[in-house]
């Protein structure tokens, strides 16, 4: 049964909002249900200061100065590309505790065009000092992760998916203080990947079994800081490395795992797959651009069979 990613991160929010009424949650104009709840219960604690996202930004973050958590609730591209500036100078480099909460990254809104397509959000946000990203790929992940975040006192950006999910972790086995996690092991290949391609991953791997094709998956559910010297430890002895990603080819899973790699010496066979970092236009669904990028499940099975069988298929 898939579940909505809404619903879990704003029962998150409403506790936080519940317990301590120095919260605010500021949005661009961007609605969902449970935002409406928590503004019917705490009306003083829900600004929408319309669609102006390099002011909503900065008010975050003066509001976080004068001693209130903030969460800012937008559109992914629209609350990280639009403000960068303000991300930057106002939140980042004063420390505010402002939590970004990013509807819609990837393709999510695939047929609205670049205007709306999130695929190079966490390379940006990665340059950013002192900037949490997080990308749960389920609801217990991300109820998880806006308490860490809520918690720490520092900014953070959380990626929340548009489409459902499938359950994926089991409530209270995991306190997501590590940054990742090996959700199953594998020794004929290491898959590293997060956000709602962990769950397609998984099936891709799971029809590999009976090839006798055993894939490991790592969900990098937080991007920054990564947890570099556990990422090394699982995937420092597998025979292949692949990456999986709704993002653009430069400055995600990809270019963090080569990264490490190079750093280390360490030489293996090594692919990764993205939306590459082209612009696209029309109706730039998910289903199509899965199909482009070879993100699509019988694509993704190809080429975990291809690498883990490496260099036999070359």
């Amino acid at each position: 049964m898939a579940h909505d990613f809404r619903d879990a991160v704003f029962d998150s929010v409403f506790q936080i909002v519940a317990n301590n009424p120095r919260t605010i949650v500021l949005t661009n104009d961007m609605g969902a249900m449970g935002l409406s709840q928590i503004q019917e219960s705490y009306p003083r604690q829900v600004l929408n200061v319309g669609i102006s996202e390099q002011n909503m930004m900065s008010v975050a973050a003066g509001l976080a100065l004068s001693g209130h958590v903030v969460f800012v609730y937008g559109i992914a591209s629209h609350i990280t590309t639009r403000c960068y500036e303000q991300l930057k100078l106002d939140v980042c480099a004063l420390k505010a505790p402002v939590i970004l909460l990013g509807m819609g990254p990837g393709l999510s809104y695939g047929v609205d065009g670049p205007t709306h397509h999130a695929t190079h959000d966490c390379a940006l946000l990665q340059t950013l000092s002192g900037m949490t990203i997080y990308l749960p790929a389920d609801g217990v992940a991300i109820k998880a992760m806006v308490e860490r975040a809520y918690q720490s006192g520092a900014p953070a950006y959380i990626r929340i998916d548009k489409d459902p999910y499938e359950p994926i972790y089991a409530p209270d086995e995991h306190d997501f203080s590590l940054g990742l996690e090996t959700i199953q092991q594998g020794e004929s290949l290491c898959v590293v990947t997060n956000g709602i391609m962990l769950a397609r991953v998984r099936e891709a791997a799971n029809q590999l079994l009976e090839e006798g094709i055993e894939v490991a998956i790592v969900d990098l559910y937080r991007m920054n800081p990564c947890n570099e010297s556990r990422l090394w430890e699982a995937c420092r002895n597998a025979h292949a490395i692949v990456t999986v990603e709704e993002h653009g080819r430069t400055g995600g899973i990809g270019s963090l795992v080569g990264r490490l790699l190079s750093e280390r010496g360490h030489v293996i066979p090594f692919r990764g797959l993205s939306l590459g970092d082209e612009m696209l236009f029309g109706s730039a669904s998910r289903t199509w651009a899965y199909g482009q990028y070879g993100l699509e499940k019988e694509s993704l099975k190809n080429t975990f069979r291809q690498m883990a069988l490496f260099p036999a298929t070359v």
